[in-house]
């Protein structure tokens, strides 16, 4: 089980810096690795409708359609779903058995403002849901 905080994951220093400077867009970043392949991807919050052309893959909607928004929040607005969904077209899934839950793990950490540092943080309901569906799990 990998042990290394999303800071530590190749391009976290660059989508941490964005975080805390593009006008709030994020207060939470997040690191997904597919211990499998050895790949790593990145995502932060608020992501959505901001998303690039490929927008969000049918894969991450399916998941999202299927858990219910259960925070304030939208349900695609966390960073795990922005990390998922880069992963979701990089290994060029298709079907929902592409995905392989099992050797997926996301860390995710918010900008605490006041002590000026980055602190680890739980999934929310909305994203708890979907990881268990997958298999995937938290470090």
């Amino acid at each position: 089980m990998p042990t290394t905080k999303v800071k530590e994951w190749a391009g976290a220093t660059r989508i941490q810096k964005a975080t805390r400077t593009q006008g709030g867009l994020g207060t939470v970043v997040a690191g997904l690795a597919d211990v499998a392949t050895q790949q790593t991807f990145t995502g932060t919050s608020g992501a959505y409708p901001y998303l690039p052309a490929t927008g969000k893959h049918p894969i991450m909607e399916t998941l999202l359609a299927r858990i219910g928004q259960g925070e304030a929040w939208t349900v695609d607005n966390c960073a795990e779903v922005d990390a998922m969904n880069t992963y979701l077209y990089a290994i060029n899934a298709r079907l929902m058995t592409d995905v392989h839950g099992e050797n997926l793990y996301f860390h995710a950490e918010t900008w605490n403002r006041e002590k000026r540092v980055w602190q680890p943080r739980r999934a929310c309901g909305n994203c708890d849901k979907w990881m268990k569906i997958i298999g995937a799990r938290r470090i």
